[in-house]
Formats: C-alpha cells, structure tokens, sequence
C-alpha cells in the first residue's frame, strides 16, 4: 500500500485560481487536483488571436490606418501653413518701418 493519498476534484476557473496568491495556490494544490479547463497556454492564445484576422478584417484596417494617416499629414500641412502665416504677421509687427496693418486686418487702408 503506497503512502500517496487521493485528492479530491477541484475545478476553477482561470480567473478564480489567479485570484490566490502563490501560497494558496500550493496549499489547494497539495488538498486537491485542480483542473483549469479554460486556461491556454502562450502558443494557443497567440493561434486564437492570429486566427480573428482575416483579410477582409486586415483589409478594414489598413483603410482605417491610411485615413487616419492622411487626416494627420492634412492636419500637419495646415499647421505648417498657419505656421508661414504667423512669421509674416510677426514680421510686420517687428518692423516699425512697415505701417500698413493689412496683412492683419485684411483690409487695405492702413490706420495711422
């Protein structure tokens, strides 16, 4: 007769069982045999995820990337744009000689 005793079923889930810490987890280990049924181990979670991808999926995503690519870049030449603006007007604040304010006012006359 061995010395081994039986253990009693214990299922939990994955969840359950990280909610032990690593003490715990040894103690029920050692009262019970565990069984996790939903717990995966690195190479099946990474087949699941590879396998959410199809080509149309990757196809909605290359789209949605290439819009938002373009949104930016159009955004990004704006701001370069506003950015050549601002230097003139700075420019003809600095400049005391030039007094016509119509690269401000958008008018013509000039106030002084």
């Amino acid at each position: 007769m061995s010395n081994q005793k039986v253990l009693e079923p214990l299922e939990m889930s994955h969840k359950a069982w990280n909610k032990f810490d690593w003490n715990q987890q040894e103690v029920l280990t050692s009262c019970y045999a565990v069984t996790i049924p939903d717990y995966q181990t690195r190479r099946q979670k990474t087949i699941r995820f590879l396998k959410k991808f199809n080509k149309t999926n990757l196809n909605k995503g290359i789209d949605t990337m290439q819009n938002g690519i373009e949104s930016f870049s159009t955004a990004m030449d704006k701001m370069k744009m506003d950015e050549s603006q601002n230097k003139k007007i700075l420019s003809a604040f600095a400049s005391n000689e030039n007094k016509d304010i119509s690269i401000i006012t958008g008018r013509k006359k000039s106030i002084i």
